[in-house]
C-alpha cells in the first residue's frame, strides 16, 4: 500500500531535474539576476504590512533559520536602513537556555534575511 503511494511521488522527483539544460564544460553558468529595487521594496512592504504577531513570526523564523538565539520574539520595530537595505529590530525573550537578545534582521536582495547583533553594525 505504501509503495503505491510512493510511486507517483518518486516519479515527480525524478522529473524534477528534467527541465535543467546541461552546461557545456567550456561555458560558465549564468548567475541569477540580482533583485531589482522594486522587488526589494515589494518584500519590505509585505513585511511592514503584517500585523505585529505575523511580523514577529517572520522575524523569529529568520533568526532561528540563521542559527540565532531566540526563545520567542516579543516585539519588533522598523530599524534604520543597513547599507541601504530595509531592516527591523526583533526583541527576543529570555528562555531557560537563552538570554534576552535583540537582533537586527536585514532584508537582502531576493527576499533573503540576514541577522546581525545591533552592536555589530
Amino acid at each position: 500500500m505504501k509503495t503505491a503511494a510512493l510511486a507517483p511521488a518518486l516519479a515527480l522527483v525524478a522529473l524534477g531535474g528534467c527541465e535543467q539544460s546541461p552546461t557545456p564544460d567550456n561555458a560558465t553558468a549564468t548567475p541569477a539576476p540580482a533583485a531589482t529595487p522594486a522587488a526589494q521594496d515589494y518584500y519590505a512592504k509585505r513585511i511592514d504590512a503584517l500585523d505585529a504577531k505575523q511580523r514577529s513570526a517572520v522575524l523569529f523564523r529568520a533568526i532561528k533559520d540563521a542559527g540565532g538565539e531566540c526563545e520567542s520574539v516579543t516585539g519588533s520595530e522598523t530599524h534604520a536602513a543597513v547599507e541601504g537595505l530595509p531592516a527591523w529590530t526583533a526583541h527576543c525573550a529570555a528562555g531557560t537556555t537563552v538570554r534576552a537578545l535583540d537582533w537586527v534582521v536585514v532584508l537582502q536582495p531576493g527576499g533573503v534575511m540576514r541577522i546581525v547583533r545591533p552592536g555589530a553594525l
